[in-house]
């Protein structure tokens, strides 16, 4: 379990801290098929999208993304990798509507 705290003194004075415990703390994500749903909907457009720009690299990351969206467990920095790529394309060739999909993949990442 990961714990940060950050203790900050802004004024004068002194700082005093007490014992602290943990507990029994639990993190739980809840997934719902419908977000897996609605971010592979974004991926298909994303592809769409990019397919008429013909730029390479950013075909190979939404092939990288669908790939790794086939499987059980995704790997969340590896997507989020491959959707900052295709935002960096979508950037430099002036294409909104890629820059706009892959925000909105990336803002559902998260949930997925």
């Amino acid at each position: 379990m990961d714990i940060n705290a950050v203790i900050a003194n802004l004024g004068n004075g002194n700082v005093t801290t007490g014992n602290i415990t943990t507990g029994d703390i639990h993190k739980e994500t809840i997934v719902t098929n419908g977000y897996r749903e609605e971010f592979q909907k974004i991926i298909e457009e994303l592809k769409r999208e990019i397919e008429t720009l013909n730029d390479n690299s950013s075909k190979e990351a939404v092939d990288l993304i669908q790939e790794e969206t086939k499987k059980d467990s995704w790997n969340k920095k590896l997507i989020k990798f491959a959707l900052d790529t295709v935002q960096k394309t979508g950037v430099t060739l002036a294409a909104k509507v890629i820059v706009s999909l892959g925000a909105k993949a990336i803002a559902l990442l998260p949930f997925v």
